[in-house]
């Protein structure tokens, strides 16, 4: 603690005493100017600190792709298990109103991934 007289010298603690409310009396004197002065410091447990939220930076993560960025597309995806073909005549059956499970069992894939076939938000280069 820096001296409020002098503002040049630090107080050292010279008497430190702790009372039964959990409060420390503290007798403090400065080394430059000599001033003394007496200190009383309440504990207070229930204090709840504040939380840091911490919030995102717009953009992409690290070490994430962004989606359709240097992409391969439909079969040049080596992950892909669908032909241009097989999607074509899966939204042509789902018109007629073949079921999507029944679909998604047939060409092996996820009824979710039928889905958004079928709405066009998979596969949206295909006519």
């Amino acid at each position: 603690m820096i001296c409020p007289e002098c503002d040049g010298g630090k107080l050292r603690t010279l008497e430190t005493r702790q009372h039964e409310d959990n409060s420390v009396f503290r007798r403090k004197a400065c080394d430059a100017c000599g001033l003394q002065v007496r200190t009383l410091e309440v504990v207070q447990e229930d204090v709840k600190r504040p939380v840091r939220q911490w919030k995102r930076k717009p953009g992409p993560r690290k070490g994430k792709k962004q989606p359709g960025v240097n992409r391969a597309l439909g079969e040049a995806n080596a992950a892909s298990v669908l032909t241009v073909r097989d999607v074509k005549r899966l939204r042509q059956l789902a018109a007629k109103g073949v079921l999507q499970k029944t679909l998604a069992v047939q060409y092996g894939i996820a009824p979710g991934t039928v889905r958004r076939i079928v709405r066009r938000e998979l596969w949206a280069h295909v006519v």
